[in-house]
C-alpha cells in the first residue's frame, strides 16, 4: 500500500481554511459545534443554571407537600417521582455540570 502524496496548499488558501474551521458558526449549528473555550464554558454555566432552576422548582413542590400534615397537593406516587427526579437532577445534572466547569 503506497503512502499518499501530501496535499500542497498555498499560504492564502491555508489561512482561509483555518479561518473557516475555527470561526463561530451561525444559527442553530453554533450550539452544537462550538470551538472556543469561553463559548463552551458559558454553555456549561447556562446548562447548570437551567438544571438548578428545574431542581429548585421540584424542591418547592416537595416542600409544599410537606408543609401540612395530610396534605393532598401531590399524591404518594407523584411525590416519590418528584423526589427521585429532584435528587437525580441535583446530583448528576447540576452538580456534574458545576464541577466540570471550573468549580472545585
Amino acid at each position: 500500500m503506497a503512502v499518499a502524496d501530501p496535499i500542497i496548499v498555498s499560504a492564502g488558501e491555508s489561512e482561509e481554511r483555518l479561518e473557516r474551521t475555527w470561526s463561530e458558526r451561525r444559527g442553530i449549528y453554533r450550539w452544537f459545534a462550538p470551538v472556543h473555550h469561553t463559548t463552551i464554558g458559558k454553555m456549561y454555566f447556562v446548562t447548570a443554571g437551567i438544571f438548578f432552576l428545574l431542581g429548585g422548582i421540584l424542591a418547592a413542590l416537595i416542600r409544599i407537600q410537606l408543609s401540612r400534615p395530610e396534605n393532598n397537593f401531590l399524591g404518594p406516587d407523584r411525590y416519590n417521582q418528584f423526589f427521585t427526579v429532584h435528587g437525580s437532577t441535583m446530583i448528576f445534572l447540576f452538580e456534574g455540570n458545576a464541577s466540570t466547569s471550573g468549580r472545585r
